[in-house]
């Protein structure tokens, strides 16, 4: 490994860039977050569309653009992209589930309703006069 000798003023202007560099990536960051969680913010009642995946993939598109004179900057504003996208990987696995589990439910009670009114008397005489 090599030992790079900085002058101070070099030092100085590179500390002064990090503190930059760590605000943008913090707003990047929260960029990112909201596109992520304005897709997922109607629950399971709206669950997200076509158009929440584009406005996230222009979210992450627009970040990779700003970034890219930089390639430390992009790398990190890569590393920030991905922990967003496991974010919406880890919502849309939870939604998927609670969707999964609501429609078994509603199976569940279906079917039951329908082996009960098979066996009731009543129904099955009804059945048997909107018949004739």
């Amino acid at each position: 490994m090599t030992n790079i000798a900085f002058r101070p003023e070099t030092v100085l202007v590179l500390r002064a860039l990090s503190t930059f560099e760590a605000l943008y990536l913090s707003r990047s960051t929260t960029r990112l977050n909201e596109a992520v969680s304005q897709a997922f913010s109607g629950g399971s009642r709206s669950p997200p569309g076509a158009n929440d995946a584009v406005t996230i993939a222009r979210a992450v598109i627009n970040e990779l653009d700003s970034a890219r004179f930089d390639p430390l900057l992009i790398l990190a504003v890569a590393r920030n992209i991905g922990t967003a996208l496991d974010s919406a990987t880890t919502r849309a696995e939870s939604l998927v589930s609670s969707l999964t589990s609501q429609y078994a439910f509603h199976d569940i009670v279906i079917s039951r309703f329908t082996r009960t009114a098979q066996q009731s008397p009543c129904l099955g005489r009804w059945r048997l006069h909107n018949r004739l």
